[in-house]
């Protein structure tokens, strides 16, 4: 990382503590099994386009808008 700087000494700590939340919460999804989960319930997402185009295709209709408070959307 270069510690070269008094700017990049101070941030070194916050680097360290979101690592090790990080690997804190692998760990904690392995251990609860809801890793092993999502991997079951993963799904294959397949498109397919008509004999005429874009045009064909139906919108988007229902997607959601991605957020970072729900896994659902990620």
């Amino acid at each position: 990382m270069g510690m070269d700087t008094k700017f990049k000494e101070s941030k070194y700590a916050l680097i360290i503590i979101n690592l090790l939340h990080v690997v804190e919460s692998c760990y904690r999804r392995a251990l609860g099994g809801s890793e092993q989960q999502h991997l079951i319930t993963k799904s294959i997402v397949t498109q397919s386009q008509g004999v005429g185009g874009y045009n064909n295709l139906p919108a988007n209709i229902g997607k959601q808008k991605w957020n970072p408070l729900k896994p659902k959307t990620w």
